[in-house]
């Protein structure tokens, strides 16, 4: 017999084994016991055949702050099935359940790290951020002379997650589709291995950026670097080239945005643009309702219409009422009365929708690939009506 539920306490051993198998990583029995302390089986979608866990997903209950705004987001995890029940539709299904539970708990945006973009873009999911990946020479490292504040090593987590959560959260109001973070996400995901930790700190004595890094086999690898203005960048590179003695290569990641190469003297070094994860809106009405549109003084009326093939209740006709101060009114139009509004609507596909209001891609763009089309002038106040700003993601699941 086949069905599709929740994962129980005493299958986390069937749920580890498929994902080791399927992630190619091996786990003594030690670490098993580590990684099954962490698993909840409540966020794990298993389907069985005759009791046997052959396919899962894990959804994950997070948040994302989009426009600096706090959305409640679920993160697709572990999707995994035994090769002999591959391309049956098992995890298309799962994405089903996964998906009606999101609806379900108000999670209004999903995100996921791809094995194939293709694969789930068929499922509603789209690009949603790059990143820079550099390999620096330390010889070719940004020089800073001038020391301004001060830098304090810490190495005792406990003493120094809130204080690096607090740069973290003010960091992110730059970017769209960062991760909120908690506590536990900082222990189990952000310090899940040994590194060094630096908080720099201004004159005034407040904490305004930090490094963790890891230096090995002369090269330091730094995870995360936050800076809150460009003065700390320069005294994170001073911090950087104090290590100069033990590192011949730096390797960091950064914003798709980041403008280094156009600081440095000498910009030849190794650098590559990864596309990182996918987003998808999962309950349109409910997104725009709560997405904070741009303030423009004056009421602003337009209608949309998305195509989702995957989640029913996405799919039509929307009638969006845009207020003064950016707050929408959204009301899904009837089947029966789309046939006479559809034609002066603006359409789209619930990827380009999700790309769109990610702010991964403009109106502009959007419109030049015909991804969006409908009546100009609508389209030019849509563009009009949403904020600009660069996506990043610096976690993953």
């Amino acid at each position: 017999m086949e069905e599709i539920r929740k994962c129980k306490y005493d299958e986390l051993d069937d749920v580890i084994e498929l994902s080791t198998f399927a992630f190619q990583y091996e786990a003594n029995s030690e670490e098993r016991a580590g990684i099954r302390s962490k698993l909840k089986p409540e966020h794990i979608w298993g389907y069985f055949n005759n009791d046997q866990l052959i396919s899962m997903v894990s959804l994950l209950p997070l948040q994302v702050f989009i426009h600096n705004q706090v959305f409640s987001m679920g993160g697709v995890a572990g999707v995994a099935s035994w090769p002999e029940y591959r391309r049956k539709g098992l995890v298309k299904q799962l994405l089903e359940k996964t998906l009606l539970e999101m609806k379900e708990k108000n999670m209004t945006v999903s995100m996921l790290a791809p094995f194939s973009f293709a694969f789930y873009r068929k499922y509603g999911w789209e690009t949603l951020s790059e990143y820079k990946k550099y390999t620096i020479p330390i010889s070719q490292f940004p020089k800073v002379e001038t020391t301004i504040g001060t830098i304090k090593r810490f190495k005792n987590i406990q003493d120094c997650w809130p204080l690096l959560n607090e740069i973290y959260e003010q960091y992110t109001s730059g970017f769209n589709g960062m991760l909120k973070r908690d506590e536990t996400w900082w222990f189990n995901r952000v310090f899940g291995e040994t590194q060094t930790i630096q908080v720099y700190y201004n004159e005034s004595g407040k904490p305004e950026g930090y490094l963790l890094y890891k230096v090995k086999d002369r090269e330091m690898k730094v995870k995360e670097m936050v800076f809150l203005n460009e003065s700390v960048r320069k005294q994170l590179w001073r911090l950087i080239n104090q290590h100069d003695s033990m590192i011949d290569n730096v390797q960091l990641i950064a914003p798709s945005n980041d403008p280094l190469t156009a600081i440095l003297d000498n910009p030849t070094f190794k650098q590559e643009l990864i596309t990182y994860f996918m987003m998808r809106i999962v309950d349109v009405e409910q997104f725009l309702i709560a997405y904070p549109f741009y303030a423009s003084g004056a009421k602003q009326e337009f209608m949309i219409t998305v195509k989702d093939e995957f989640a029913e209740w996405n799919d039509g006709l929307f009638e969006i009422e845009i207020d003064e101060n950016g707050k929408a009114r959204v009301n899904k139009v009837s089947f029966c009365a789309q046939h006479e509004m559809v034609d002066h609507s603006i359409h789209c596909s619930i990827q380009t929708l999700s790309s769109l209001l990610s702010g991964y891609q403009s109106v502009e763009t959007l419109f030049k690939l015909e991804k969006i089309k409908g009546p100009k002038e609508k389209i030019n106040e849509l563009q009009f009506l949403i904020p600009k700003k660069t996506t990043y993601f610096m976690d993953f699941f």
